[in-house]
């Protein structure tokens, strides 16, 4: 072989180095390539190879944020071609589409405000038209609340509430509403749920334990309140002496509860009783019972500062964490009031508020007692009989580094 034709099948041999291959193999270049992908497309991306699926897992990671969205139907009230929890439930999928830019694995939803009660035979309310554009393997928990919602957006403090007039009535002064906590899957953070209080169990890690029951299927079934208040109470009383009650507690009525996984659609139904269980490293509660004997704000406002200067954690530090504050709260005391002392009690908070007159349950827990001790709580579980008098207050705090 000559030199010549040597030196010809070296350069014939030679790989050469294209464009796509600097631009695949750079990871500064990927991660600015993923750092202006959706959450949809930074899934799709993990498939093209190695360097994407590591850049793409990288930009999901700092997208690991709790989301609360607050949606308002405003809509002209005298337009009657579609309901409108039907408009809320098709805005909740239309965000979830476009604008959700984290993946989340539990989805906490309250509907409100309405006059009319979502028909869930229809196929637009269901839990599966709601969470088409969710994460296949996310876990949602649906609460129907009724025509009377207290509830705000961490951002803006609008509410959807009622108020009490003269012949102790309830008047709508807002519009329906929906309400929802959008959790990723963060370390630290773990949400269980259950169709049975029997079933539940609690570990160390476990900090609160949520309690919702559904009105309709209790009227559905012919069984009366007062039957089912008996058993849910011995049912708590029996899972506290199991597990103690190193844990915040609230619970009530709802009009209807569902609970569903994305990926099983066949579970879309109402439950008669659901218990959610949140815990981890990263979660810090507690629970109050109020007097709400007096309609008074001042009356409010001081129980429940005094509640907050009882507990270990920050709910006001919206950067480092996110307080979800759920009101099992009862007819009497459900209005602007109560509403205003919350707000300026915890002005940061995610606020989900519920009317319970048929039952609640609740309990004292706080990280320090009021001289600042620690672990000396309160640790007494009520069923509050008097639900004219009393409302619960539970809040939960997701601490997490925000990106």
């Amino acid at each position: 072989m000559t030199n010549q034709e040597y030196n010809k099948s070296r350069t014939i041999s030679t790989p050469t180095t294209t464009t796509s291959d600097l631009v695949f193999n750079n990871p500064y270049i990927l991660a600015k390539i993923a750092a202006r992908l959706d959450i949809r497309s930074l899934s799709n991306v993990q498939s093209v190879n190695r360097h994407f699926y590591n850049a793409s897992n990288y930009e999901t990671a700092k997208r690991r944020d709790i989301v609360h969205i607050y949606l308002l139907d405003d809509y002209n009230a005298s337009a009657k071609t579609v309901s409108p929890t039907h408009r809320l439930f098709y805005s909740f999928r239309a965000y979830t589409r476009l604008w959700l830019n984290t993946k989340p694995m539990e989805a906490i939803v309250v509907i409100g405000g309405y006059n009319r009660s979502p028909d869930y035979r229809h196929k637009h309310n269901s839990l599966e038209s709601l969470s088409r554009y969710l994460p296949k393997h996310c876990r949602i928990t649906y609460l129907d609340v009724g025509s009377t919602v207290l509830t705000s957006s961490i951002r803006y403090k609008s509410l959807t509430n009622c108020h009490i007039n003269g012949f102790n009535d309830f008047d709508r002064t807002a519009y329906p509403c929906m309400s929802s906590l959008l959790l990723p899957e963060i370390d630290g953070i773990e949400i269980c749920r259950y169709r049975d209080i029997n079933s539940v169990i609690i570990d160390e890690s476990v900090k609160c334990v949520l309690l919702f029951q559904s009105l309709k299927l209790m009227r559905r079934s012919g069984v009366t309140f007062g039957k089912a208040s008996r058993l849910t109470y011995w049912a708590l009383e029996s899972m506290i002496a199991k597990f103690g009650d190193n844990y915040a507690l609230g619970g009530g009525t709802v009009v209807a509860v569902k609970s569903m996984q994305q990926n099983c659609p066949e579970e879309d139904d109402l439950c008669h009783t659901l218990v959610l269980t949140i815990g981890g490293d990263r979660v810090r509660t507690g629970s109050t019972v109020i007097s709400t004997t007096t309609i008074s704000f001042e009356l409010f406002y001081a129980q429940l500062k005094t509640f907050k200067s009882r507990l270990g954690f920050d709910c006001d530090d919206s950067r480092r964490s996110t307080t979800a504050c759920f009101v099992f709260s009862n007819r009497r005391a459900f209005g602007d009031q109560l509403s205003l002392a919350l707000q300026m009690t915890f002005p940061s908070a995610a606020l989900f508020g519920f009317q319970t007159n048929e039952g609640m349950f609740g309990k004292e827990f706080a990280a320090t007692d009021t001289d600042g001790h620690q672990n000396s709580r309160n640790k007494t579980f009520n069923e509050i009989a008097d639900t004219l008098n009393k409302s619960v207050i539970v809040l939960v705090n997701f601490q997490f580094s925000k990106h």
